[in-house]
């Protein structure tokens, strides 16, 4: 897939398991926009970082179930080099 930019913003059936779908089929992606998806998880924006095989910036804005210390614990332990921006503002 050569898609670069995918912006789902505010589409409630963005669910995890797409997520991951996306991070895997998706390899040219560049910025990843899903603010206001309120399906997602922390578990999804974690594989997302694992299978996700360039840089991207990912937004995830006021996205309920997506917990910021989670994401940012995650990002220190394996020095993450995948995301080149990660925007969780309210």
């Amino acid at each position: 897939c050569k898609i670069e930019l995918l912006d789902a913003t505010k589409c409630n059936q963005i669910s995890d398991k797409a997520l991951i779908a996306i991070a895997g089929h998706c390899v040219e992606l560049k910025t990843l926009r899903l603010d206001d998806c309120v399906k997602l998880t922390d578990d999804a924006v974690q594989a997302f970082f694992a299978g996700c095989p360039k840089r991207c910036d990912l937004w995830v804005s006021r996205c309920p179930r997506v917990s910021e210390a989670r994401i940012v614990e995650r990002r220190q332990i394996e020095h993450h080099k995948i995301i080149r921006r990660l925007t969780l503002a309210a």
